[in-house]
């Protein structure tokens, strides 16, 4: 299941997208310098967790009163130059190049609920390179000037790593505005990927997870146990790190859960096959896949894949079909290929069929 990451707005009143303001954690351990250097004392040991648990909700709480992010925010701001930010404000990625090479570019989906303030995402293009052949470009984030201009001149220029033959990374550009996006020539949809991130997301890497997890959960709450006791029998600042070690052993408990519940669909059951109905002939990289099957007589359901490997998609393609481990189901199913480590998360959405009773008419026939 490969993933890619986007550069993204800092804003996100702007972007739409948070992104967390870490300028608090260098104001908190400038605070902690302080008071270290003055010595340690009561109002250290109660103040310095409550600080830390106070920045914890300042870098991750997506909305907070602007009068408490504008600073940090303002910051950001300054690091980029008046020509890279859009008409709505939003900072944009800076150009290698003023402009690119040009291709013509059509937008795919419901584009009527678009404004030019707004940013827009994920956008799909299906683009003509100049040499005549197709790619499939996806922009994750994209301005909405941008966005609109495409829609209403079908032009677009490209520059980037990602023009090459295998695909990745590039830069798209419409006048003033630019915004970064994956582009691929390949139906699948396939992006250069690192092999770790690809190992990582395999059915291998899924079991190697599985077997590190009980040690992950363990050394958490000796950790969280550790802590305290030292506090207590050794050294008082070590009430400092407790709050850390919380947040440490909470977040090891929701990775021990998401490596567990993927190792239950995924890495269970029998492979079956399931005839998917694709609206394309090919799917966008790092985009929603969606289709239509038929999980029964009767009983038709939209098939809906995020992340979706080019394995998989490639079978999807060739075959019109997907594998599904255990018995295909409406609601969340896991994805697979027969003697293939690869995995992918999705689900299936049952439509209701249509009633046969007559508008008008009650359950008794009145």
């Amino acid at each position: 299941m490969s993933t890619e990451r986007f550069r993204h707005d800092p804003g996100e009143r702007d972007s739409g997208r948070f992104r967390p303001r870490w300028w608090w954690f260098a104001l908190f351990a400038l605070n902690v310098a302080v008071h270290l250097h003055r010595g340690w004392d009561s109002s250290a040991a109660i103040g310095l967790p409550l600080g830390f648990a106070v920045t914890l909700a300042l870098v991750f709480v997506p909305r907070l009163p602007r009068w408490l992010t504008r600073a940090g925010e303002s910051m950001e701001r300054k690091r980029l130059r008046p020509q890279e930010m859009a008409s709505n404000g939003a900072p944009l990625v800076p150009s290698a190049s003023p402009r690119g090479i040009a291709v013509t570019a059509r937008v795919d989906g419901d584009t009527s609920q678009w404004n030019g303030q707004a940013t827009v995402g994920p956008v799909r293009v299906t683009v003509t390179l100049p040499d005549g052949r197709p790619a499939y470009l996806t922009l994750p984030d994209c301005p909405g000037p941008l966005a609109l201009a495409v829609v209403r001149t079908r032009k677009l220029w490209l520059h980037g790593k990602g023009l090459g033959s295998e695909g990745g990374e590039v830069t798209a550009e419409f006048g003033t505005s630019t915004t970064a996006g994956l582009l691929t020539t390949d139906p699948a949809g396939a992006v250069p990927v690192s092999r770790f991130l690809r190992w990582w997301d395999s059915l291998s890497g899924l079991a190697w997870r599985n077997r590190l997890r009980m040690s992950v959960a363990g050394l958490a709450m000796a950790a969280l146990v550790a802590v305290p006791v030292g506090a207590l029998v050794w050294a008082p600042w070590l009430w400092v790190l407790l709050i850390p070690m919380l947040v440490a052993a909470v977040a090891a408990a929701v990775w021990v859960s998401d490596v567990r519940y993927r190792l239950r669909g995924a890495g269970e059951g029998p492979l079956t096959p399931i005839d998917v109905r694709l609206a394309d002939d090919h799917v966008w990289p790092a985009a929603e896949v969606r289709g239509w099957a038929v999980l029964g007589p009767g009983r038709p359901a939209r098939l809906d894949i995020v992340g979706c490997p080019p394995e998989i998609a490639a079978e999807l393609l060739a075959h019109g079909r997907v594998w599904v481990f255990g018995e295909p189901r409406p609601g969340p199913v896991w994805l697979g290929l027969p003697g293939r480590d690869v995995f992918a998360g999705a689900g299936f959405a049952q439509r209701q069929p249509a009633s046969s009773t007559p508008p008008g008419t009650g359950a008794d026939g009145s």
